[in-house]
């Protein structure tokens, strides 16, 4: 798709853009706002006065998720001097690891504040306020902010992005409405096609899990007797099968944590963390750190072989997947090995499709925790050899397909992702003219 140039450039003096459009001026981003501030946070139970905007609540794609509600009480709010949000302001993540998520305001449906973790961003009169959420969301305004960064173990931006910040921007505020009206409405496109792959995505997994459902507790011969199993998730199963606990088939192993002496650390043994593995990985070949054969020793875990069954027993408790190397944990996973003949992909897929129900056995007051006790008297259902391996088989094609299919929605979605940033990119730097496609 090729793009209208505006007619006339000026070369500029710029470590980002070398020219800009002929009418343009290039700014610090204090000269194009009247707020830049932060607020603070003070949690009150069973209160809805003011909801509390934290880091959390911004989206990488621009948008705000309130699903995890914070407030704060009238009487906080009312003593706050800074921190209240307005209709149309910009929000910013000051620091963390996600410093530079932004969203713009749109909709005020009720009284708003930010914590002491974002910034609000309020333009004056020169810049329209929609076109300084663009400008701060585009490339150009995420690099500036990022190279402002202060800090190593936990980063931040400070209020001196307003003077190290520059943007160009059109003099006339009817050609940035025009810019705004433009992004605007090809960013919705974009992000009404990225919903619907979305959207398409949950119904493919929804139907792998059902999938793997009906098969490990059913079977693949519909016609088969069945029975009872006395078990609510499982519901009933084929007459020749058993119902069986954990603990009869493995030995669980807790993991655990070397401590930070150099001796321990940078060997060539994999240290296994719930960030090594996803639900959506089978196996797990690597881990992101390796300890030595002396911090193996030194925390008293162990080394449990290949094949072994890796479940997280913290946050999210119930991720699951098989080693495909020798390997260690730490205290987030216990590891599943195995002490009599059993398929441990057929319980692989078990336990894959089981995450709400190992929560459910979760204990614990500062965080919940799968005990070894509880993961050991889990019950599943337990077909005969033979089965097990043509069940095994079965979902290894089947699933292959799901998900073969899911990760060329999931790279649709990237390059989607990428055409609007680019997008944004080149229309707020003044390389795309869209004043004609808006008329």
């Amino acid at each position: 798709m090729s793009y209208k140039t505006y007619d006339t450039y000026e070369t500029i003096n710029n470590s980002f853009l070398k020219q800009m459009p002929k009418d343009w001026g290039m700014f610090k981003l204090k000269f194009l706002i009247n707020t830049l501030e932060s607020g603070k946070r003070k949690d009150f139970e069973n209160e809805t006065f003011a909801f509390s905007i934290g880091g959390e609540h911004i989206n990488w794609n621009g948008t705000l998720n309130l699903k995890n509600e914070r407030y704060v009480s009238e009487d906080f709010y009312n003593s706050m001097s800074k921190g209240k949000i307005c209709k149309n302001d910009t929000l910013l993540v000051k620091d963390g690891a996600t410093i530079g998520k932004t969203a713009f305001v749109d909709d005020l449906p009720q009284k708003m504040v930010v914590n002491e973790h974002v910034f609000i961003l309020r333009s004056n009169k020169l810049l329209n306020p929609k076109l300084l959420y663009y400008l701060i969301f585009s490339n150009l305004g995420f690099t500036q902010i990022k190279l402002t960064e202060t800090g190593s173990a936990q980063g931040g931006i400070s209020q001196s992005i307003a003077d190290k910040v520059k943007f160009i921007i059109p003099i006339n505020l009817t050609h940035q409405q025009q810019i705004v009206d433009y992004l605007d409405k090809q960013t919705a496109r974009i992000d009404a096609t990225i919903v619907k792959n979305e959207e398409l995505i949950q119904l493919l997994e929804e139907k792998r899990v059902t999938l793997i459902n009906q098969v490990v507790t059913k079977g693949l011969n519909p016609d088969v007797p069945m029975k009872e199993s006395c078990v609510e998730w499982i519901g009933e199963i084929p007459e020749h099968w058993k119902i069986n606990k954990i603990k009869k088939y493995f030995y669980i192993y807790n993991g655990s944590t070397p401590k930070n002496n150099e001796e321990n650390w940078n060997g060539n043994i994999d240290w296994i963390t719930p960030a090594d593995y996803k639900t959506s990985d089978t196996y797990i070949n690597n881990s992101s750190r390796k300890i030595t054969k002396k911090g193996l020793n030194s925390c008293g875990t162990t080394l449990v072989p290949k094949g072994s069954i890796i479940v997280s027993n913290r946050a999210p408790i119930g991720t699951v997947a098989i080693a495909n190397v020798d390997l260690c944990t730490n205290q987030g996973c216990k590891s599943l090995v195995i002490k009599r003949d059993i398929n441990t992909k057929f319980v692989y897929y078990v336990f894959s499709i089981n995450e709400k129900e190992l929560n459910k056995l979760g204990r614990g007051t500062t965080f919940m925790e799968l005990s070894a006790y509880d993961l050991g008297i889990f019950p599943i259902p337990i077909a005969p050899d033979s089965e097990q391996k043509d069940i095994v088989n079965y979902l290894d094609k089947e699933t292959s397909k799901i998900n073969q299919t899911v990760s060329k929605i999931k790279e649709n979605i990237k390059l989607l992702e990428e055409y609007k940033t680019s997008l944004i990119h080149h229309v707020v730097t003044g390389k795309i003219d869209v004043r004609e496609e808006v008329i």
